[in-house]
């Protein structure tokens, strides 16, 4: 997997989590279909069905559909009124995000950071390249 792709998504994907989709939930199926180890997830194909179609993009955000997380589609850190983009530390990256909430990024002041389970819920292990797949 691209290493940039995944440090970019990490450092730069803000996650809006929706409160109808707080609590908790079942394990979604990973995606894998092909089997290559008896037992593995291409056999047992365990878990929550993903729903059609898994992503529901509109002019300026995406929402899985599966796990109801948002985030911006534009990847990067623009700046917005005083909340300057560019390449941050994780603390800066922290504070940026407190300054787009107060702004009302995209009519949202709930962002965040996604944590590591949020990222990995975003993989297809049937596919080579998630970035292509994602796109």
């Amino acid at each position: 997997m691209n290493v940039v792709w995944i440090n970019t998504l990490i450092i730069a994907m803000l996650f809006l989590a929706l409160s109808a989709h707080a609590g908790t939930i079942e394990l979604p199926k990973t995606g894998q279909t092909t089997t290559y180890v008896t037992g593995d997830d291409g056999t047992i194909r365990a878990g929550v069905a993903w729903p059609s179609p898994r992503f529901t993009a509109d002019t300026n955000t995406v929402t899985d559909n599966l796990t109801g997380l948002m985030w911006t589609k534009d990847a990067g850190t623009p700046t917005v009124g005083s909340c300057t983009g560019g390449t941050m530390t994780w603390q800066a990256a922290l504070n940026y995000v407190a300054c787009l909430n107060t702004a009302n990024y995209l009519g949202h002041s709930d962002w965040r950071l996604p944590n590591i389970n949020e990222l990995e819920s975003l993989l297809n292990a049937e596919q080579a390249n998630t970035a292509t797949w994602l796109n």
